[in-house]
């Protein structure tokens, strides 16, 4: 009788991007570029192993087809190239394979078909005890990148689907991408809005016919943030294959700032001046992301989460769906280009997989203001007080604030406050003067 043993099959694969000088993407087969004539240099992007194991004493067909899948369904782009892949059957200890670097949401069936029309190769998969229905590559760079749609539009649907998807995928990162209203100055239809913070403005009390929100301020992704604000090529948005409504060749602008989300479609520009009071600096508002922070937040490794979004209208009564497929496009082209540079740098500084978790854990250890980065809290503080509401909060928290240089300005208060909190190791106390000060804005120490 033969014995079954634990097995595990591994595939090793090398991938390499052909480039000129100046950044041309080329064919491998150019060693000149068609555009400008640089030399075409070779460089090596992603080298990575992976690992699949099954119970028996020799590889099923299942098991090989699974274990090629894994290094043939890369990019296809002739701009890239794979070197032939090393494949052994050593017997070896049962692997878990379930990884995920980077969860992409969209809430629109268009929103994923842009996401997955620009980019892939994507393979179709149920994973998970809940039967998870997504699209995966990891054409990236080698990053892991699962896509999942949701069912519906709002903050319900959002947390469903993100539940399942974090208990299914577990990744290190989430990202929601589709489309937004724009707010404030300078943001145009069709440019991207990137979230600083995500402000939930759903939960609230209805006094004498006005809307009153409790805020719900969740923080956003602070390496993403940090690295698309230093990363702005300009040939992303030229990537874009959807026509621009109207005819213009105006390329889109990247934004960022806070977020507003709620479970209603606005067309009413005075709700959202009522809003834009409180949260003056706000780009965008959509729907969806309330619920999906609210879901990061409470599974249990919490990953930090980053909306991008493209502009299709102002919230006002002339709302329609005119920019709708460039918007979704615009958003799902620069969440790619971010992951690429993402991954690009990951893998320069080492181990891929270990760095995305590493990075992961830094930012919830960074994350000592009620689940907010100190840049996010100062934010709120800049927000909610004045130069005497700070003053308050230091009384609050038996804190001298005449110790706090630049205290005349608003600017230079919560500056300083959120130093010599961190310093004094006061922060805690500082929340909770916050939360009890201004308890519409939901936070509190975690």
């Amino acid at each position: 009788m033969e014995q079954w043993v634990a097995m595990t099959a591994r595939a090793t694969r090398s991938e390499y991007e052909h480039s000129c000088p100046n950044g041309h993407i080329v064919d491998g087969a150019h060693k000149k570029c068609p555009r400008c004539g640089g030399r075409v240099v070779s460089t090596l992007i992603a080298r990575e192993e992976r690992v699949i194991s099954w119970e028996g004493g020799h590889p099923s067909a299942e098991v090989l087809h699974k274990a090629l899948w894994m290094t043939r369904n890369l990019s296809q782009s002739p701009a890239r190239s794979r070197r032939p892949m090393d494949f052994t059957f050593p017997t070896d200890h049962r692997t878990n394979l379930s990884r995920t670097d980077i969860l992409i949401l969209t809430a629109l069936a268009d929103e994923l078909t842009a996401l997955r029309s620009n980019s892939g190769p994507w393979v179709k998969e149920r994973v998970g005890d809940e039967g998870v229905h997504c699209y995966q590559t990891s054409a990236y760079h080698g990053l892991n990148i699962s896509a999942v749609g949701m069912a519906g539009m709002g903050p319900v649907q959002a947390a469903v689907t993100t539940s399942s998807a974090l208990r299914a995928l577990n990744p290190a990162k989430v990202i929601l991408t589709g489309i937004c209203a724009g707010v404030g100055d300078g943001v145009k239809l069709g440019d991207v809005c990137v979230s600083e913070q995500i402000i939930d403005y759903d939960l609230g009390k209805v006094k004498a016919g006005e809307y009153q929100p409790r805020w719900r301020a969740y923080g956003s992704d602070a390496e993403l943030v940090t690295l698309a604000k230093h990363f702005q090529p300009k040939s992303w948005a030229t990537s874009i294959t959807t026509p621009r409504p109207g005819g213009s060749s105006a390329l889109p602008q990247v934004h960022f700032g806070p977020m507003l989300s709620g479970s209603k479609v606005v067309a009413d520009g005075d709700m959202v001046q009522s809003l834009t009071e409180t949260w003056t600096q706000a780009v965008g508002l959509e729907m969806e992301g309330g619920g999906v922070a609210a879901a990061a937040d409470a599974y249990g490794a919490r990953p930090p989460i980053l909306l991008i979004k493209g502009v299709s209208d102002r919230a006002d009564r002339k709302k329609n769906d005119k920019w709708r497929g460039y918007a979704a496009e615009a958003a799902a082209t620069y969440a790619i280009q971010l992951l690429i540079e993402l991954g690009s740098r990951n893998l320069a500084e080492g181990d891929r997989a270990d760095s995305l978790r590493s990075r992961s854990a830094a930012r919830q250890l960074a994350t000592d203001f009620g689940g907010m980065t100190a840049g996010e809290f100062r934010e709120v503080l800049l927000a909610a007080f004045d130069v005497s509401g700070l003053k308050s909060l230091c009384q609050d928290v038996d804190f001298d604030y005449e110790e706090l240089p630049d205290r005349d300005r608003k600017s230079g208060f919560a500056r300083s406050l959120v130093e010599a909190s961190r310093r004094d190791q006061f922060q805690n106390d500082l929340v909770r003067a916050v939360s009890r000060a201004k308890p519409r804005l939901g936070i509190g120490v975690k």
